[in-house]
């Protein structure tokens, strides 16, 4: 599917198998393969309006001020499909790869992020909740949050009573609390904290993504 995000001036930026594309209201403009960022997967906008791109195979970059910085010979990251891409509220842009994650620092220091239960996961989603905590989903429905670049909860489908996770997305009006799209094909919403409590499912007939 395609990525999106916006920018502070009004720009829509949209990424797909093509490039780049800058839609102003009225028209696109489009950055192709020959400037680096070939078939955009996913695109994050951080605190400093900067632009950062996950290309399927081509590793991570960012775009500021008309210019590209690319970062796909990287030898840090074990992957350079980029599949998952947030900040947290320490200056981090943390990167999710199909092998394990890695992060910028707030000086753009790129580093593999070393966590045994994330290592070589197929990273499907990362997002922030209001608090700055860093949450996701690897491909094989497990669920996780980060907090100060360490795992603070990680469940795989196993561990959790509605099974594998296909979509998460945190309450946006009670921190801790998630809505989750779960393999069972219903939503779940429910409390993170020591454990996964206070849940509440909800027959959607079948919808297997929330935004």
């Amino acid at each position: 599917r395609p990525a999106g995000t916006q920018t502070s001036d009004g720009f829509l930026w949209i990424g797909s198998y093509v490039g780049l594309a800058r839609y102003d209201g009225t028209s696109f403009y489009s950055y192709d393969s020959s400037h680096g960022v070939p078939s955009v997967v996913s695109l994050y906008t951080d605190a400093n309006d900067r632009i950062w791109i996950g290309t399927n195979d081509n590793g991570v970059a960012y775009f500021e001020n008309e210019e590209f910085t690319s970062f796909a010979d990287s030898e840090v990251l074990s992957s350079n499909s980029i599949r998952a891409i947030t900040g947290d509220n320490e200056g981090n842009i943390l990167i999710g790869t199909t092998d394990g994650m890695g992060y910028f620092d707030e000086g753009g220091n790129l580093h593999a992020l070393n966590e045994s239960q994330l290592n070589n996961e197929y990273i499907e989603e990362l997002h922030t909740n209001a608090d700055g905590v860093v949450y996701g989903r690897t491909t094989l429905g497990a669920f996780f949050t980060i907090e100060s670049l360490r795992i603070t909860h990680f469940f795989d489908p196993d561990a959790m009573p509605f099974g594998g996770v296909d979509s998460v997305i945190a309450d946006p009006n009670k921190n801790g609390y998630y809505y989750i799209a779960a393999s069972s094909g219903n939503i779940y919403r429910c409390r993170i904290k020591d454990g996964i409590d206070d849940v509440t499912e909800y027959d959607t007939g079948g919808i297997s993504e929330i935004n």
